[in-house]
């Protein structure tokens, strides 16, 4: 009854979301040039991709929810070309191709501000545990025919902080559509005590959630919900107890 008081228990609300969009990485460009080496002129770098993001939530009140969720901010990609026409007479060249990819699992604080009945502004700040892989394919060429070859893939992972704005519209009681901006930080420290994030990257999604009530009272009165009808004192299951106050 204290939660119903205070409209906690009748505003709690289990969801489920999923959005995509179009992802960027800030700072793997850095991370390209420090595998392949050579000029930034060589490289031909696309920083974006496809993102999605899949969400579990339980929103306490109108104004709090807890939030679960899991991303993947697609695949950045690099080919690095260089040639060098004339060493001792040879022609030496080599070429490379590179790709990283972010997922993260979160968990946020939700604050969220209604504006009417249908509107409403939220924002996310969340800790989450974030996975960064990377793999190459490398190729020296010595007089155009293929002198080393080297392929391979790592992976880093650390915690950091993530975060997010929203905005969303309510299309029916239980339907929600909405546009928000999340991005995840990634900072590490490699063996040689070296601070890099290479990593950090954001998002601007579209995406729709669906709300299943969980309340059990209503802060308007002493009813309580029962499924999908409501019992009262004046219900016939209570009737012998309190027909007295009882008025039909």
């Amino acid at each position: 009854m204290i939660l119903a008081q205070y409209g906690w228990a009748s505003d709690s609300k289990i969801y489920i979301g999923a959005a995509a969009g179009s992802s960027s990485y800030a700072g793997i460009d850095d991370l390209f040039y420090e595998l392949g080496g050579g000029g930034e002129q060589n490289y031909d770098t696309s920083d974006s991709d496809v993102a999605y993001q899949l969400q579990l939530g339980w929103e306490i009140s109108r104004y709090v929810a807890i939030e679960v969720a899991y991303s993947d901010y697609g695949d950045a990609d690099s080919e690095y070309r260089y040639q060098n026409p004339d060493v001792n007479g040879h022609q030496v060249s080599s070429s490379a191709e590179y790709q990283a990819n972010l997922t993260a699992t979160n968990i946020s604080i939700k604050g969220m501000l209604p504006l009417g009945d249908r509107f409403g502004l939220y924002g996310k700040l969340g800790y989450a545990k974030w996975l960064a892989e990377v793999s190459w394919n490398e190729t020296l060429y010595f007089d155009d025919r293929v002198d080393t070859r080297s392929t391979g893939s790592d992976d880093v992972d650390g915690n950091d902080i993530s975060y997010a704005l929203g905005l969303d519209f309510r299309l029916t009681d239980n339907l929600i559509v909405f546009g928000e901006y999340y991005a995840q930080l990634t900072e590490y420290e490699d063996v040689a005590g070296n601070t890099h994030d290479w990593f950090d990257a954001s998002a601007v999604t579209l995406g729709l959630r669906w709300q299943f009530d969980v309340g059990v009272f209503n802060r308007n009165g002493p009813q309580s919900q029962y499924g999908n009808r409501k019992l009262t004192a004046c219900d016939d299951k209570y009737k012998d107890i309190s027909g007295a106050i009882c008025k039909r």
